[in-house]
């Protein structure tokens, strides 16, 4: 068959090649991806237990932060990792670039201080291809970097945070990225993957989004304004405001002249009235209109 009818056939292609490490946490091998967050390196580790031996791990300096042997073993044997020591940042990619192009390891690990630029990923993808091609396997590489990451052009993104308690240890894993997958939150705890809280806000955890403001009592109160200080309180019409005693604080008050003259939620009630008599005034208002209007079609 030519590549032109597997193209237009309706038959269903085969997935990609992946690493699974559980049913929704899923990395196409062969391609660069980028882990941020403070558990970064554990699910380094994690995903490169899956992979299989040997790991090659490009951190900085040997003098600088390095692995516990202790706290690898019960994820990944310490003698399945090769280290290589790069104390700049460009040859650590030229190293991970070279290696995934080598197809010799599974998984290279980059340790960097901050997110590459494009045009490093781009090499790096070009670079896993090629080792699939030649080498023995379908390499993968991970970019391991500070804060929330952000390296663009990665096939995926992922932020794992610790998120211990008083029931045993327990991690936020989020996938932030994605070419085919919307971003989602699990909570990882005994090894079981379950789906966590949503996304924080841009606040920090725990910041619950704004409520709307309530209505202020008493009639003419048409809104509340900002807190005294605060960005708007001095916008378009504070000195009418103010003279009316507004400003500051409390809720804006509509001067007279400036409310509206049909029904809503600004209308004050007349003096001495209610709003029953405001609709009582509607009311013969609209049957004057109904007599007019049945005299001017008698008299035509």
């Amino acid at each position: 068959m030519s590549d032109s009818a597997v193209l237009l056939s309706r038959r269903p292609h085969a997935p990609p090649p992946r690493l699974v490490l559980w049913e929704e946490v899923v990395l196409p091998l062969s391609r660069a991806h980028e882990i941020c967050g403070q558990a970064r390196r554990r699910l380094a580790l994690m995903l490169a237990a899956r992979a299989g031996a040997p790991v090659l791990w490009i951190a900085g300096a040997p003098s600088g932060a390095r692995l516990n042997p202790c706290g690898m073993q019960p994820i990944l044997p310490p003698q399945d990792v090769i280290h290589v020591a790069a104390p700049r940042a460009i040859d650590r990619l030229w190293a991970m670039e070279e290696a995934l192009r080598s197809g010799a390891v599974p998984v290279v690990v980059a340790e960097l201080p901050e997110p590459p630029g494009l045009t490093p990923v781009r090499r790096l993808h070009l670079a896993a291809e090629a080792g699939s091609a030649a080498g023995r396997c379908r390499p993968m590489g991970l970019l391991l970097t500070p804060g929330a990451g952000g390296a663009p052009g990665v096939e995926t993104r992922w932020r794992m945070e610790p998120r211990h308690g008083p029931a045993g240890e327990a991690w936020r894993l989020e996938r932030l990225r994605a070419r085919m997958l919307p971003p989602k939150t699990w909570r990882l705890a005994g090894g079981a993957l379950a789906p966590g809280p949503e996304r924080t806000a841009p606040g920090g955890p725990g910041t619950a989004p704004a409520a709307p403001p309530s209505a202020p009592a008493g009639p003419g109160a048409c809104a509340i304004p900002p807190a005294s200080g605060a960005p708007g309180a001095e916008g378009w019409g504070a000195p009418r405001m103010r003279e009316a005693g507004a400003l500051p604080g409390g809720p804006v008050r509509i001067p007279p002249r400036f409310r509206p003259k049909g029904p809503g939620p600004c209308r004050e009630a007349a003096p001495g009235g209610s709003g029953a008599d405001a609709r009582a005034d509607t009311g013969t208002a609209g049957a004057k209109i109904r007599r007019v209007s049945d005299e001017r079609r008698q008299s035509a």
